[in-house]
């Protein structure tokens, strides 16, 4: 893909363009203005998020395996912009295509599970997050009962699915592997079960 990596950069500006003729320049403008300097907070913040969460992906690996800080910078950056154009298939292409997009061949075998392994915790901490909001949103005002069962609902499904996703990393309980490895006993598919089971071992 780097081949083409100028012609890429020639449609996304294109495509930059449309967007921002069909939101009408002027609006734009008047926008930024209306919020100032909050403007640029508004951008630190939003490439403050990305680094942190480019340096969480390089800390989920273990030698000899690494990836670099510029290379999970540039594949996340990548990757959120394929999801901005493909909303609606944003967690099928958009997560998975950030590991594809990190350049560096070493890290090759392991780029997957160690964005899998940000996420994972991403996920952890989003949900203890979305507890303590819908904890004040309950603590603070007084909502219809269809609110307040709801949000009742959301904080009860946290406490179950948070502890158990913990669960599911420490232990390291495996979910595919597991039924793939009783199928290859069973004579099924044996060759082919035997291959990816070896792969996943590997990396």
């Amino acid at each position: 893909m780097a081949r083409f990596g100028l012609l890429f950069a020639f449609l996304g500006l294109l495509l930059f363009a449309y967007f921002v003729r069909k939101a009408g320049v002027t609006q734009i403008i008047e926008g930024i203005k209306r919020l100032g300097f909050g403007f640029l907070l508004v951008l630190a913040i939003s490439a403050l998020r990305q680094v942190v969460r480019s340096l969480a992906w390089t800390k989920c690996f273990e030698a000899p395996y690494f990836i670099r800080f510029r290379d999970a910078f540039a594949a996340r950056i990548m990757g959120d912009a394929l999801g901005n154009i493909i909303p609606l298939a944003s967690v099928a292409i958009a997560e998975p295509s950030k590991a594809a997009f990190v350049s560096d061949s070493r890290s090759l075998d392991c780029r997957p599970l160690g964005h899998c392994a940000g996420k994972y915790f991403l996920q952890l901490i989003g949900g203890a997050v979305y507890f303590l909001r819908h904890a004040a949103l309950l603590l603070s005002f007084s909502l219809p009962k269809p609110l307040r069962y709801a949000s009742f609902g959301a904080l009860i499904a946290v406490v179950v699915i948070v502890p158990l996703g913990y669960l599911v990393i420490r232990r390291q309980w495996k979910f595919l592997s597991g039924p793939m490895g009783l199928l290859q006993r069973r004579g099924i598919a044996r060759g082919w079960m035997e291959k990816t089971i070896s792969a996943r071992a590997n990396a």
